[in-house]
């Protein structure tokens, strides 16, 4: 099953989450069970493709503390990628499907490095403004940096 084949059509992952989705391996949990235990070494993280996980903190004393619910696309365990402890219990509050990925298979893969480029002139702030806006909407959320050089700048440097 992809990630994407049971959200409906305006709920779709971002292609972030979905390319390190493929990278892992199907895991199903029933309900109660305990994915991540807090103070365990670490070198996974779950990214939910179907179901919910609650991310909690006990006392020994049976108390607890409750930090999140995580439904589909979203991710638990990446703050111990490095090997440190787990700073929390995280288990399966329904029947809930994973993928796993270790930091074995996360360090395998080669970094993207997309990056782009854009030059633009506007004669005034508005028209900044509504060039970050168009790129902003044409680039669907890829944007991750724009920088402004302004007329004196650019003929001080030139």
């Amino acid at each position: 099953m992809s990630v994407s084949s049971s959200l409906p059509a305006n709920d779709q992952p971002s292609s972030h989450i979905q390319a390190l989705a493929a990278l892992g391996i199907q895991r199903r949990y029933r309900s109660g069970a305990l994915l991540i235990q807090e103070g365990g070494t670490g070198d996974t993280i779950y990214i939910v493709l179907q179901g919910r996980l609650r991310a909690f903190l006990g006392d020994g004393n049976g108390k607890e503390l409750t930090l999140g619910f995580y439904g589909a696309h979203e991710y638990v365990g990446e703050m111990s990628l490095d090997g440190g402890p787990r700073s929390a219990n995280v288990e399966a509050v329904e029947a809930s499907t994973c993928s796993v990925i270790s930091r074995a298979v996360l360090r395998a893969v080669p970094a993207q490095s997309q990056r782009g480029t854009l030059l633009a002139s506007a004669a005034d702030f508005d028209g900044v403004l509504r060039c970050l806006d168009l790129a902003r909407r044409q680039l669907a959320g890829s944007l991750s940096a724009f920088e402004v050089m302004w007329p004196a700048y650019v003929e001080r440097v030139l």
